[in-house]
């Protein structure tokens, strides 16, 4: 085939499900016979002003991008594509007017105990007295009005998830036909077998959060590294690891201070065709995140075999069979609660660990994400 495809990923330095989905992609994509070249912004000199340092370093693409027949990002990242004329297709992985709402709703509904975590994490983290973390998400309606433009000019739109859908539909204005849902996968090294008759040996039982953190308030409240640590704090006969990936190596020392204080190991920024190896001495993984579309890290967790414990948000309710191959939970205290009866339970934790594995394997490979978005392309 001779098309030529770009696809934009995250700016250079930054890591985060996108930059993986779209490596995987462009591999899935030249097995397929296309052209594909991946393109990352380089970072523009204003990085401390909100968004405009992703405004600029993606629309600096806009001349290297006449050259394609076909452009694929995530929302902002088409900036530079949106006055072209070559055809446009927008992969969302999430929404400004999806994650806006729902995390000025967890804000505004914290109890006093959360509000205290959260202002704790991130005076050890970031050296902050007080930040008012409802004036740092008003910062995402900047992005409101790019969002929908660009969501406009795509020639297909593609969501990784159906709530994902609805927020494209309720925010932008997108008439529900002309965006398809395609869920996220992952790659087929997740899915080498384990054996889990050993894990009833294991003691103690590890529990595992692997994900995206940060060196700002916005991230650490998204993924809710504040919850990560009260987990942590709480959990008794079990050994807690922290994998956190870090926009910035020099916030490691903090994130190691804090967990290691708690008895938890960190580990940072781990190759992600290396990760397996960590998360298979797992036994339960938890996501704590506020805001989701389709994790990968909660599908590469699964197909590892550990038993997910999870906040509801996105794939959640899809890929999470409750009480069957995981646990959904609505509060720290839930969420410490089915952790105990993991512990305490060996056999039932083997049996789950299975059944989440299989459902990934079976529902979420990278193979089925891109034969969707090939016919999309095609």
């Amino acid at each position: 085939m001779d098309k030529k495809i770009a696809l934009i990923s995250t700016q250079e330095g930054s890591l985060s499900g996108v930059t993986v989905f779209m490596d995987l992609l462009k591999s899935e994509l030249l097995a397929h016979g296309f052209q594909v070249e991946l393109l990352r912004p380089i970072k523009h000199s204003f990085s401390s002003i909100k968004n405009l340092n992703s405004i600029l370093g993606y629309g600096l693409l806009q001349e290297k991008l006449r050259t394609f027949d076909l452009i694929i990002g995530n929302g902002m990242g088409l900036i530079g594509a949106v006055d072209l004329p070559n055809k446009i297709i927008n992969n969302i992985h999430s929404t400004s007017t999806g994650s806006f709402k729902c995390f000025q709703d967890s804000a505004n509904s914290m109890s006093e105990i959360e509000s205290n975590s959260l202002e704790f994490v991130f005076s050890s983290i970031l050296g902050s007295k007080h930040i008012d973390i409802l004036s740092a998400i008003e910062v995402k309606k900047d992005s409101f009005e790019l969002d929908k433009i660009i969501a406009e000019r795509a020639d297909a739109l593609i969501t990784v998830s159906h709530s994902t859908k609805q927020e494209v539909v309720d925010g932008y204005g997108i008439e529900s036909k002309n965006v398809s849902v395609v869920p996220n996968g992952i790659d087929s090294h997740w899915f080498e077998e384990r054996n889990f008759e050993n894990i009833i040996d294991s003691y103690p039982v590890n529990v595992v959060f692997t994900g995206r953190a940060g060196n700002s308030e916005m991230p650490i409240f998204w993924k809710g590294i504040d919850r990560v640590y009260r987990v942590f704090e709480n959990i008794k006969n079990a050994h807690t690891i922290g994998i956190f990936h870090l926009g910035t190596a020099s916030t490691g020392d903090a994130y190691s201070r804090l967990f290691n204080s708690i008895g938890a190991d960190t580990c940072f920024n781990i190759q992600n065709s290396e990760l397996p190896h960590y998360l298979r001495r797992g036994d339960i993984y938890i996501q704590t995140s506020r805001y989701e579309a389709c994790s990968l890290s909660l599908m590469e967790a699964m197909a590892s075999g550990l038993v997910p414990v999870a906040f509801s948000s996105g794939m959640v309710d899809f890929q999470i069979e409750n009480g069957v191959n995981g646990y959904i939970v609505q509060s720290v205290e839930e969420m410490q609660i089915r952790i105990s009866e993991l512990i305490e339970n060996p056999e039932l934790r083997i049996k789950m660990g299975e059944r989440a594995a299989e459902k990934i394997r079976t529902e979420y490979s990278v193979v089925k994400r891109i034969n969707g978005d090939v016919s999309v392309i095609r």
